[in-house]
């Protein structure tokens, strides 16, 4: 504890507060319940999460456990975190977000991130979902260890991920760098055939860290456009375009370099699927190819069998886009390409080692694409406000 704001700490003489037989006992996340006027604190215990409840931090009383039979299982649950927000920004609907992640069992066999709503009276998180539905906050493969803040401003729900996977984060080609997080992203609820999912946009901080804008003409690709040259791509981008095929086909974005790196979105219209291939590093378990489901809030494996054995029955839809375009926005880091879907309804994840940045871009079409709103912005500096 501090006396002083936390410049220096005491070690209280009466730890260990909790203690507990489990073997995966871990990752406390602790806040404060107005309603019931307590101290609260979720922690992992192997395959599920455990309540506990505190009117002075030293003395905890368990409430609850959730998590038997709910979402997925393909490893142990790590990291939990949970907060209340609004749904479609009404006050009047609140709900609880309880973030989960997992290793291994993730969308692409590692490890993910997956989450659940409900309601949580103080003692207890009931899940507004069936059990046997999984749910992931971000589709691509790496994003993990998603973790949030208290008293953010505004109370916004911010939250930076571990940028890597377990399957090969002790083996990727660099020498002391060993992953960054995630941008930092604020969360939000939005409401699809009367439940709630997770959305989740680049913090303002990060829109406010971008330079001036340079504009693409729209155009109409057939086959493979002319490259696109982004100028001080060593610094990092955002690159914003949307998507809108005038028949069903496939059409897509290649980011690439002189020395041949690339990576690759794919849209297909007829699957509406967006698939990732990235073919900058070889590694057994460094999956150079994964498919997420653009207009799915669903995680899928490559070969399209649902994450833990789920049937097609059990996915819940959740529209990306009404029309056929696809909105997409990435932020183009040096090892890292974060891509999302515009109003934030999904996002994909991926690392990646070029030997240089990723200054080309290519567009591609089976069949007539018209391609709009092509901007790209250079970050700048982080401010401090």
């Amino acid at each position: 504890y501090s006396t002083e704001g936390g410049y220096t700490f005491t070690k209280y003489e009466g730890n260990p507060v909790l203690i507990s037989p489990s073997r995966n006992f871990r990752d406390p996340k602790v806040f404060y319940h107005n309603d019931s006027q307590r101290w609260i604190m979720v922690l992992a215990a192997g395959h599920h999460m455990e309540y506990y409840s505190s009117v002075n931090l030293k003395e905890w009383q368990y409430e609850s456990s959730f998590g038997e039979g709910y979402g997925g299982h393909g490893g142990v649950w790590e990291c939990p975190d949970m907060f209340q927000m609004a749904v479609d920004g009404d006050p009047a609907q609140m709900k609880w977000v309880l973030i989960c992640n997992i290793n291994p069992g993730g969308p692409t066999g590692g490890s993910a991130t997956q989450y659940f709503t409900g309601e949580f009276d103080g003692h207890q998180f009931v899940c507004d979902t069936p059990p046997n539905v999984t749910r992931w906050m971000d589709h691509g493969a790496d994003n993990y260890a998603s973790m949030g803040w208290n008293n953010a401003p505004d109370n916004r729900p911010v939250i930076v991920g571990w940028m890597s996977n377990w399957n090969y984060c002790g083996s990727v080609p660099t020498t002391a760098f060993r992953s960054a997080n995630t941008a930092a992203r604020d969360l939000y609820l939005y409401s699809h055939d009367g439940l709630a999912y997770l959305g989740s946009r680049p913090s303002p901080e990060m829109e406010a860290a971008l330079g001036s804008a340079t504009a693409f003409p729209d155009c109409t690709v057939e086959g493979v456009s002319d490259t696109l040259r982004i100028e001080s791509a060593e610094q990092g981008y955002r690159l914003n375009l949307t998507l809108q095929p005038t028949a069903e086909g496939v059409c897509g974005v290649t980011l690439l370099n002189a020395e041949g790196d690339r990576l690759t979105l794919t849209y297909d219209t007829r699957t509406c699927l967006l698939t990732c291939d990235r073919n900058t590093y070889t590694h057994p378990k460094f999956s150079n190819s994964w498919e997420t489901t653009a207009p799915l809030h669903y995680g899928l494996r490559g070969e399209n069998r649902p994450v833990d054995g789920l049937a097609p029955e059990q996915q819940i839809n959740v529209p990306a886009t009404t029309d056929g375009r696809l909105a997409l926005s990435l932020w183009i880091d040096r090892s890292s390409v974060e891509c999302f879907e515009q109003s934030g309804r999904w996002v994909m994840t991926t690392t990646l080692f070029p030997a240089s940045a990723l200054d080309r871009v290519v567009l591609s079409a089976e069949g007539p694409c018209k391609v709009q709103g092509i901007e790209v912005r250079n970050i700048t500096t982080f401010s401090n406000n």
